[in-house]
């Protein structure tokens, strides 16, 4: 499977096909999104393609796309899943979606296509996060409540089985011929040793959400709603709470609240010790992910310069990447990954006082 293909993080940038059909709004969708237009227009709608308004969703961080369909005055969005991805991908995001959906997590949903790759949902007025609302209160107490449901959820059968795997396996397919291998051994190594440190400290596993970024979260007037549902992974729940709070760009009071939100108490000396390792394991995620990314796109453009731009502080990279940007460099995502691997290096996993 290509790399462009993959969401490993948030920060996965994909490469949509070209669009060649004008719909009703004048705006252009593809054929393969069309034919599942016609498909759910017919099969669950019973009616034709001149009923319904058709209007691309702004995005690109996924191996799906999303349009909005109008019909009989209502609106949905329409998820069809990239022809790329495999067949155990599909499942693991059909499945996690009917049960999030189910559990009131994820939006309504109201029709799946026979071969699982298109999906209908609600549409949800009201925006992804943003890295400010994110920081507010009642926001942080929401997406701590919705997390204890996904990880209180029936364990998803077609889910990867391991954190450190999952990242292993990425690492083994496109870390090869890299002119920076260092970067790859260094990230690697983070993320195996915090398995090992995990495992001593009896850390549970259950389902995870996998890529809870703000691209992920729908916020409207009152509620909030998780969707790509693609990359969960059966392992420790703290998982999802420090890669939501790297994308955040939490500091230390906004990370022990979220913590007391989803615990319920102060955490404990064991928790706050678990946060901080798998926080580790996720900054040298993002390493793999900004790394393979950039040799990804520098790979399309043909461009073999190598030149680092100048590093800037995290924050900048996720708020970045929180406003949707979807034509970044090569050089913005091998900084990215070099500023995460220096971040998950200076990380002490004993600082929990």
């Amino acid at each position: 499977m290509e790399l462009k293909k993959i969401i490993l993080t948030t920060l996965a940038v994909t490469v949509t096909s070209s669009f060649s059909l004008i719909c009703q709004a004048e705006e252009i969708v593809s054929p393969r999104i069309m034919f599942y237009v016609k498909t759910v227009t017919c099969d669950y709608f019973a009616s034709s393609l001149e009923n319904v308004q058709v209007k691309p969703l702004a995005g690109g961080y996924s191996a799906a796309s999303n349009v909005q369909l109008e019909i009989a005055g209502k609106t949905y969005v329409l998820r069809v899943i990239s022809e790329f991805e495999s067949a155990l991908r599909r499942d693991t995001e059909c499945y996690a979606m009917k049960e999030a959906a189910a559990a009131g997590i994820a939006p309504v949903i109201h029709w799946i296509s026979p071969d699982g790759y298109g999906i209908l949902i609600d549409y949800i007025a009201g925006g992804t996060l943003t890295i400010e609302k994110g920081k507010k209160p009642e926001i942080t107490f929401k997406v701590a409540d919705l997390l204890r449901k996904v990880h209180a959820l029936q364990k998803n059968p077609f889910c990867a089985p391991s954190f450190e795997g999952q990242m292993e396996e990425f690492y083994q397919q496109y870390s090869q011929g890299d002119r920076n291998q260092a970067i790859w051994e260094d990230a690697i190594t983070i993320i195996k040793e915090g398995a090992v440190q995990l495992q001593s400290l009896n850390a549970p596993n259950v389902n995870t959400h996998g890529d809870l970024n703000p691209r992920n979260i729908l916020v409207s007037d009152r509620d909030v709603f998780f969707i790509d549902w693609g990359d969960g992974i059966y392992t420790d729940p703290f998982q999802d709470l420090a890669f939501f709070s790297i994308m955040m760009d939490y500091d230390s009071k906004e990370e022990a609240y979220f913590m007391h939100c989803y615990l319920g108490h102060v955490p404990t000396i064991n928790e706050k010790k678990r946060f901080r390792i798998a926080k580790k394991m996720n900054f040298s995620r993002l390493v793999l992910s900004g790394q393979g990314i950039g040799n990804q796109l520098s790979s399309d453009k043909g461009d073999d310069d190598y030149t680092l731009e100048p590093l800037r502080e995290w924050s900048y990279y996720v708020k970045i990447f929180a406003e949707g940007n979807t034509s970044l460099s090569p050089q913005f995502f091998w900084g990215q990954a070099q500023v995460a691997l220096e971040t998950a290096k200076a990380l002490d996993v004993n600082d929990v006082d």
